[in-house]
């Protein structure tokens, strides 16, 4: 996320400047709000805007017909760019100063907890806001007054009358929450969902963040594993652990007495570079799937490893086959 104190401070200087005095503003905020709009795009729930329609307007504003209006103090067009420019920098920080509490609660607190339940969740919470180095690294980042981080996120609630989108638009009752502050939405969210036993995670595999969706310990998302597309990030990790704790497993054994033999044939010169690469990819395809699959490890898997097997899948493969 980029840092909006260089646009709130060149905006600070566009009002300060009155009216006439800011002809080099098109120059100095246009491209920090295309920076700005392209990192809120990539953030829920920001990623539900229209894309197109935000570009278009940052267009407009700046085109001549626009901009000329926004130069004189109390018009309309002036109004409009003053409170559009203010929504993204509060939007912008209020990602930042709530990214570097989570990360923190997350990373030192939840991540270690032996049990993920709203107990243990509420004493994470109450042990990480307790320390002091939490809050001046909070204010390290913080725009004073611009979205500050509180535990006490204000908001206003109700009940309406909508179309649900899943059930044929038939209007239904449904609660409504308004927030002031952007920071207000994301603090509710995250204490909300610890509350029904919902907290972030980073995953160890491939680094993203989830949301735990039972009390038992996970390491891994359902995402796809960027090593392999073929599993999700849990399957990988756990594919990955009984390959440490299974080393002499019967599907390893026969796997490494495969994968020799093709090493030796390539070193031997009887078959091709893209041949021993193919062959090799196929006996991990139906060791990965043995692993997994109790019934063709002990029925389908010893023959689909032979040699021959082997070689004629990998041609396939290859396309010579």
């Amino acid at each position: 996320m980029s840092k909006p104190g260089k646009l709130l401070r060149d905006m600070d200087a566009f009002t300060r400047a009155g009216s006439g005095g800011e002809r080099a503003a098109p120059e100095k905020i246009k491209p920090q709000l295309r920076s700005l709009l392209d990192d809120i795009w990539r953030i829920e729930p920001f990623s539900q805007m229209d894309e197109a329609n935000e570009r278009a307007t940052v267009e407009t504003i700046f085109a001549d017909p626009f901009w000329a209006p926004v130069l004189q103090d109390g018009t309309r067009e002036r109004r409009f760019f003053l409170r559009y420019a203010e929504s993204l920098i509060r939007v912008s920080q209020a990602v930042i100063n709530f990214d570097s509490v989570a990360w923190t609660l997350e990373a030192f607190y939840l991540h270690r907890l032996k049990r993920r339940s709203e107990t243990f969740y509420v004493h994470a919470v109450m042990d990480c806001f307790r320390r002091p180095e939490l809050w001046n690294e909070i204010q390290k980042h913080e725009l004073l007054p611009v979205e500050n981080f509180t535990l006490s996120p204000q908001l206003q609630a109700g009940t309406a009358l909508m179309r649900h989108p899943a059930k044929d638009q038939t209007m239904v009752f449904a609660s409504r929450l308004i927030f002031q502050r952007f920071i207000d939405f994301y603090i509710y969210d995250l204490l909300n969902g610890m509350h029904f036993g919902h907290a972030p995670f980073r995953c160890e595999n491939c680094g993203r963040y989830y949301l735990s969706a039972a009390a038992r310990l996970t390491r891994y998302c359902d995402g796809t594993a960027p090593q392999d597309a073929r599993y999700t990030c849990r399957q990988y990790g756990a594919l990955m652990r009984q390959k440490e704790k299974n080393r002499d497993h019967p599907v390893y054994a026969l796997f490494k007495t495969r994968t020799n033999t093709i090493r030796k044939h390539h070193e031997r010169g009887k078959i091709s570079d893209a041949l021993r690469a193919a062959a090799i990819s196929q006996a991990e395809t139906c060791r990965d799937k043995a692993l997994f699959d109790s019934a063709y490890a002990s029925a389908g898997y010893e023959a689909d490893m032979e040699l021959t097997s082997l070689y004629e899948a990998a041609k396939r493969r290859l396309g010579d086959g």
